[in-house]
């Protein structure tokens, strides 16, 4: 029996429904999955799984643990490892998300962390289970996925313009000189919200 990898995946960007939509399957007894590897990256044959997904077989033990407008949290397992070769090829499909895919396999005691934002992608390994508990468990990965999240939403925005004064004047200001709503808004967001701590985490709560 396969030792089972542990998985937790996390989508970011306006259109994070969209992509969880794209992934839903099909078993092979017709039942419907929620997600599944085939859904963005098809396989007809289990023998070119391997070379698709970076997996022998589809997921497992699917849970969807957050769900909220521009941020999907997916837990699912697969045999013996993470799927490498499946969020690489995903990464260029979707370069206005962030994708950041965590895993740990217990049996052989291996961890890391695979990241796509803007479509450039990176990874993190850690030298054993104690270090990746460290870093997704403890203040690290919480930091790193609010800044992965601090990326312009015009929503976000407008939200934002509705109970913030401070920021409500700035766009108004923008826009009688000229600018459309969008552009002050992005306007906005590059010149205050990223260097103001305060109306980042305002932000982030929209």
């Amino acid at each position: 029996m396969a030792n089972r990898c542990n998985n937790k995946l996390l989508i970011l960007g306006e259109n994070a429904e969209g992509f969880l939509k794209a992934c839903e399957g099909i078993d092979g007894m017709g039942a419907a999955l929620s997600f599944s590897l085939h859904g963005l990256v098809p396989v007809s044959e289990q023998s070119n799984m391997k070379e698709e997904w970076g997996v022998v077989d589809d997921v497992s033990d699917v849970i969807i643990k957050e769900r909220s407008y521009g941020k999907i949290i997916i837990e699912f397992t697969t045999p013996w490892r993470e799927p490498d070769n499946w969020f690489k090829r995903v990464s260029t499909m979707c370069p206005t998300l962030t994708l950041i895919l965590s895993f740990y396999e217990p049996g052989h005691e291996f961890a890391g962390l695979l990241k796509s934002e803007k479509g450039y992608y990176s990874e993190e390994s850690f030298n054993n289970l104690a270090e990746y508990e460290e870093f997704v468990l403890g203040d690290a990965l919480h930091y790193f996925i609010k800044e992965a999240e601090l990326v312009f939403s015009l929503q976000k925005m407008k939200n934002l313009y509705k109970v913030d004064k401070y920021i409500e004047k700035v766009v108004n200001d923008l826009i009688k000189r000229g600018f459309s709503e969008e552009n002050a808004m992005e306007i906005a967001f590059n010149s205050y919200i990223l260097d103001d701590y305060d109306l980042r985490d305002s932000y982030l709560a929209m």
